[in-house]
């Protein structure tokens, strides 16, 4: 894992206008309606529940949905587990304003959500933990 900080696991899906999706639409296992459309955004990378549909013959959604989250727990604890010192960094950009991935950054506001995180915990680590001559974060 030379510098790669994280990738992303997503459900594969045919495209209009690829041979797959004509082959699709042939055999009627999508019909272009609403729900189709609709049903695409529900892959998105951060719903985790398996409510999408497998069009493989030979691999069904809940096997997908292993495979995925398989996928998912290796992509954000390999990179820590390999380089500890990510775990300080991301601790430390709970504090900042930079993020250096896209996972530090969801946790940051999930934590800016929070009222124990925001109103208590932050300012006082906050006052114990910065530098007072530069402001900044030891």
């Amino acid at each position: 894992m030379m510098g790669v900080e994280e990738s992303s696991t997503f459900v594969f899906n045919a495209y209009p206008g690829t041979e797959l999706f004509d082959e699709l639409i042939k055999n009627g296992k999508i019909e272009l309606n609403d729900d189709f459309f609709i049903s695409l955004g529900c892959m998105s990378h951060y719903n985790i529940k398996p409510n999408y549909i497998s069009y493989n013959e030979r691999m069904g959604r809940y096997e997908l949905y292993v495979y995925r989250m398989i996928g998912m727990l290796l992509t954000y604890t390999l990179p820590y587990l390999l380089r500890p010192k990510r775990i300080l960094r991301t601790v430390k950009s709970f504090f900042r304003e930079d993020s250096s991935t896209v996972a530090e950054q969801r946790l940051k506001d999930h934590l800016r959500r929070s009222t124990l995180f925001t109103k208590y915990l932050k300012p006082i680590i906050l006052r114990i933990f910065t530098n007072k001559e530069k402001n900044k974060i030891i």
